[in-house]
């Protein structure tokens, strides 16, 4: 897969610090909205053919992109817990739309949709989530989880937040929102799963996952640039719109509906419907 990392040193003010964690990956400094902005529009440009250009924030700037479920062995969302949803709950199959005869007997497409939906739900799997709008990227490094669960503004003003810039393999094949890349798959989750499924929707979410689910997955290699910014500039430039909020990004399950029906199937979760089995372990959401 071809890509163009970026190699000038200033783009409208915005500095180049240095490379990240010894590879050729630049780290620039952006100052205003407009350096920003530009960074992001100058490495979509220069990749222009190449693919699609998605967006992650970080609070922190580890020396890899590993995702959740490949930090200790033994996390992750089991290939056999995806095959007993696919198999056995007819009712969450039709919900999410796997059961329309464009997918029906794809077995990849269910299985990486159905572990898609879990990642973005919280569920620690071999998936690693992207957004395609860049300031719901910034809100994600400006803001962190805390012990009781709640995303809350971070206090340290003078530290930073990081912008990874990923690019996403979707020049290939693609059938109703997952792009079928060299090494990964790249779900646009919009497309591949109904609206009713809010947190998706209001985070511009996609989901990028490796061929094989396995310890190894490290979403690194595609990394374009990273853009490293002040906290207090980021919430200066975000303000306190209601669509930049955790209730907008993360809407309880009383409005997200999907995240209700995913809960209902979780054991002791609250939100018992014994219609359903609980077909998912205790927190997996």
């Amino acid at each position: 897969m071809k890509k163009v990392i970026p190699s000038t040193r200033t783009i409208k003010g915005a500095k180049k610090e240095g490379d990240w964690d010894g590879t050729d990956i630049p780290i620039f400094y952006v100052h205003t909205s407009h350096e920003f902005n530009q960074v992001v529009g100058y490495v979509k440009f220069i990749n222009g053919s190449n693919g699609t250009v998605l967006y992650r924030g970080q609070n922190k700037l580890y020396n890899n992109l590993k995702p959740s479920g490949a930090r200790q062995e033994g996390k992750a969302v089991s290939d056999g817990l995806i095959r007993n949803i696919i198999g056995n709950d007819f009712a969450l199959m039709e919900y999410l739309k796997l059961d329309d005869k464009e997918i029906y007997g794809w077995e990849r497409y269910r299985e990486i949709t159905i572990e898609s939906v879990l990642q973005h739900y919280g569920a620690k799997t071999y998936c690693m989530d992207f957004v395609d709008n860049h300031w719901c990227a910034l809100w994600f490094g400006l803001y962190e989880l805390n012990s009781d669960g709640k995303y809350v503004k971070r206090s340290d003003s003078t530290n930073f937040l990081y912008i990874f810039l990923y690019l996403a393999d979707t020049n290939g094949s693609s059938i109703r929102g997952l792009y079928i890349g060299e090494d990964v798959y790249t779900v646009d989750l919009r497309k591949a799963i109904p609206s009713y499924f809010l947190r998706p929707a209001s985070q511009h979410g996609w989901i990028v996952r490796k061929r094989e689910r396995d310890l190894n997955c490290d979403y690194k290699d595609n990394v374009l640039c990273v853009i490293k910014i002040k906290v207090e500039d980021a919430d200066k430039w975000l303000g306190s719109g209601d669509l930049l909020s955790q209730n907008n990004f993360l809407p309880d399950y009383k409005i997200d509906d999907g995240y209700r029906v995913l809960l209902s199937r979780q054991k002791r979760s609250g939100v018992y419907e014994s219609k359903h089995d609980q077909i998912l372990p205790i927190k997996t959401i």
